[in-house]
């Protein structure tokens, strides 16, 4: 138990490290960067990619949570039924995706993204994932051919 305690206390310095110092919101491609900074996955092109499309596929209206995790947090609020949450921040966004992304139920994905694998395969990976962006493969694909206006929304 105190190695689980130890790595979840790294996970939150990790991304409040890189969170804290941004001083407005990020674009999609800024906040891929703190994600794959938080799994501790190379912030590769192909991870990018992967992170932007899987965001154009949420389509989220969730403020600080552009891949609408349901993960629970202090302060959070929801943003719809299904338990989506709002964080009152990007870090305390961050960190509970990376929380998410750990919790046992995404290996395949953070698999991918640790090979920096193209972005279509780890896309495939989300999609048949419980996470249930089922459109990431195309959103994905939408991204690789429209990299800029997918990178800055």
């Amino acid at each position: 138990k105190q190695q689980l305690s130890l790595a979840k206390l790294c996970i939150v310095i990790v991304a409040l490290t890189c969170c804290v110092s941004s001083s407005s919101a990020s674009t999609r491609c800024q906040w891929a960067l703190k994600l794959l900074a938080g799994v501790g996955a190379p912030q590769s092109h192909n991870n990018v990619v992967a992170m932007i499309g899987w965001m154009q596929g949420e389509g989220s209206p969730c403020r600080n949570n552009p891949l609408d995790t349901t993960e629970k947090w202090t302060g959070a609020t929801n943003c719809n039924s299904v338990g989506v949450k709002n964080y009152r921040n990007e870090a305390e966004g961050v960190v509970a995706t990376v929380a998410t992304m750990r919790n046992g139920y995404y290996t395949s994905i953070l698999n991918h993204l640790h090979a920096s694998s193209p972005p279509t395969t780890t896309a495939s990976a989300i999609a048949s994932s419980p996470w249930g962006t089922h459109d990431a493969v195309s959103a994905t694909q939408y991204c690789v051919s429209n990299y800029n206006a997918c990178c800055q929304h």
